[in-house]
């Protein structure tokens, strides 16, 4: 009977909301947009916002941006311009704007990824 009782305090102890976030506290995003200009990286970030109205669920969105000499740099930019821990798990879009930096993205995401130009 003691090693029963033993048992389930351990489980009971042990197991549960380890890693728990609230969602409020994260931004997350959906799309992100890569450049280089000259020698650094700049990243665009589009925080996807829902809200729910009357009779329907309404979407708001907010940029954060950052700049770095690296693709790493950049995106720790935009998080510290963030108030919310940035959640990239979700990102559906990746834009670039030269073929050379689609070597610095993740094999993963090769099929979401868009090619645009600026002049």
């Amino acid at each position: 009977m003691k090693k029963i009782l033993l048992l389930f305090s351990f489980i009971f102890l042990f197991t549960g909301c380890i890693k728990y976030q609230e969602l409020n506290n994260m931004a997350i995003i959906t799309t992100m947009a890569i450049e280089k200009k000259e020698e650094k990286y700049l990243i665009t970030l589009k925080e996807t916002i829902p809200k729910k109205e009357e009779n329907k669920v309404a979407t708001e969105y907010k940029y954060y941006k950052g700049e770095g000499k690296n693709i790493e740099k950049a995106l720790e930019d935009a998080s510290n311009n963030s108030s919310k821990d940035i959640y990239l798990k979700q990102v559906q879009n990746i834009m670039v704007t030269e073929n050379k930096l689609l070597k610095a993205v993740p094999a993963n995401f090769k099929n979401n990824i868009v090619l645009f130009r600026v002049k």
